[in-house]
């Protein structure tokens, strides 16, 4: 009850709803064809997968109950998807949660300018949806590390895969938390969600 309550009493008008349904596939258009691009048409991606994070080991451990792939293939798209976050994880990187979103907002802010930042952060404080969804952003992106990453990163032999790989991987986290701060006008990761005084 308290949740239908909350959301039909809290839902933006029609008007206002269908402009924050049209940004948000905008961006998830942009984010969704970034992610793509790095993960299935960057040529030695799996290589560099494989390399810089702790899947073969996962693979190895036989925790759970059924396999880390569904083939034995060596395909991105044939790992499960525990197993594909998890090594993610490991490496501190946490791409499945972020990657694609500065470049998103990005190309968002391009065909917008200002207007596009001023839509976002309305967006950002009138629907929770999209609030709750940049609260995982922000959360997820804390928990990244890149100075741990790029200590993965330097597992992969061939140098100038890991360094136009994880270039890009670099330049988006940097994107992502720039964007991200903006849009909920902290003035760092986690601003908006102190710690509990002990």
């Amino acid at each position: 009850m308290a949740a239908t309550l909350e959301a039909t009493l809290g839902r933006p008008s029609t008007q206002v709803e269908n402009a924050y349904d049209e940004a948000m596939d905008e961006l998830s258009e942009e984010a969704y064809g970034a992610y793509r691009s790095l993960v299935y048409e960057t040529s030695g991606f799996v290589d560099f997968f494989r390399a810089a994070t702790p899947i073969t080991e996962i693979a190895e451990l036989h925790a759970g109950s059924r396999p880390v792939s569904r083939t034995t293939s060596e395909h991105i798209e044939d790992l499960r998807a525990i197993p594909w976050v998890f090594s993610w994880s490991m490496a501190r990187i946490m791409l499945p949660g972020w990657f694609g979103f500065g470049t998103a907002v990005e190309a968002f802010l391009a065909r917008r300018g200002v207007a596009g930042l001023e839509l976002l952060r309305e967006m950002y404080r009138r629907w929770p949806f999209f609030r709750t969804l940049m609260s995982n952003m922000d959360m997820v992106l804390a928990k990244s590390d890149i100075q741990i990453a790029s200590l993965y990163a330097e597992l992969v032999p061939d140098q100038k895969l890991r360094e136009q790989t994880f270039g890009r991987i670099r330049q988006e986290i940097q994107s992502s938390i720039l964007h991200l701060l903006a849009i909920t006008e902290q003035a760092e990761l986690l601003d908006s969600n102190p710690l509990a005084p002990a």
